[in-house]
């Protein structure tokens, strides 16, 4: 394991005895996550409470996966979802600015804004059919 990891340690039972373990975190990656949870106490804790919940739901499947894996696993998703966010809010802003955005109620004109058409989930349900948007 390389050292210029961040360690993350936690207590985890096995076989009825309490034991400590620890998780390894990209440095890069541990930085963008305090940048999302806002302090790097928070961040440490929230990803604490992942390793013991990687920990404690192993099972065959994932048992080859090693616990920082999983985890990094979950920022990755987290990260990806906040970057998503933020382009979305920046794409209505310059529409915003560009006179498109019209007033409330009206959706004439407008698209769907912030993720390409292959990354959408599928529309079970027809709702988010190209000719609703």
């Amino acid at each position: 394991m390389a050292d210029d990891f961040i360690r993350i340690f936690y207590r985890r039972e096995a076989g009825g005895v309490s034991r400590k373990s620890s998780v390894s975190i990209d440095p890069l990656m541990f930085e963008i996550f305090v940048k999302i949870k806002g302090s790097i106490g928070e961040a440490r804790d929230v990803l604490r409470e992942w390793a013991k919940a990687a920990d404690a739901e192993r099972t065959d499947a994932n048992n080859r996966m090693g616990n920082s894996r999983i985890v990094q696993q979950r920022m990755s998703q987290e990260i990806l979802d906040m970057v998503n966010e933020g382009m979305a809010a920046r794409a209505v802003k310059e529409a915003a600015a560009a006179g498109e955005v019209k007033g409330r109620g009206s959706r004439r004109g407008k698209r769907a804004v912030g993720v390409e058409p292959s990354h959408q989930l599928p529309a079970v349900t027809g709702h988010l059919s190209e000719d609703h948007i």
